[in-house]
């Protein structure tokens, strides 16, 4: 009689386990499904992007890196010549304006500005200032507009 009732008991926890097991799938299932639920983000998340310096003897070199290519910019003297090689692909409704500003001797700061359609609204944010300094090379004032 006992293990009549110990077998009825044991099959009655394992029913009632599997049938909440496959009401949680079908539930699950069913948020799957959901568009409510899984919809895309109607704006693209922010890029990371990463800024980095070198210095070797007289050129002091920056680069802003994200997924979609680089731009670098080389402080040639301290005349403030300027090149810029800019490798994004950027939409032809954009425009990008670069300005190198000069704080004080070996001090400058790099804005790039851009106007237009430029990856929609996922590009138009700002980064915080960068001040490119020959002798500490402090990364702190580089703003991208």
């Amino acid at each position: 009689m006992n293990k009549l009732v110990l077998s009825l008991l044991f099959l009655g926890i394992a029913f009632s386990a599997f049938s909440q097991n496959s009401d949680n799938d079908e539930i699950r299932l069913f948020k799957k499904s959901d568009p409510k639920c899984y919809s895309v983000p109607e704006s693209k998340p922010a890029v990371q992007e990463s800024v980095t310096a070198s210095y070797n003897t007289n050129n002091l070199f920056i680069s802003i890196a994200d997924f979609t290519g680089a731009v670098t910019v080389e402080v040639l003297d301290a005349n403030n010549m300027v090149v810029i090689n800019d490798t994004r692909k950027v939409s032809k409704q954009a425009v990008l304006t670069y300005s190198i500003g000069k704080l004080k001797p070996g001090v400058y700061t790099l804005v790039v500005k851009a106007s237009g359609e430029y990856y929609g609204e996922f590009y138009k944010k700002a980064l915080d200032n960068v001040v490119l300094s020959r002798e500490s090379l402090i990364l702190s004032s580089l703003s991208y507009q």
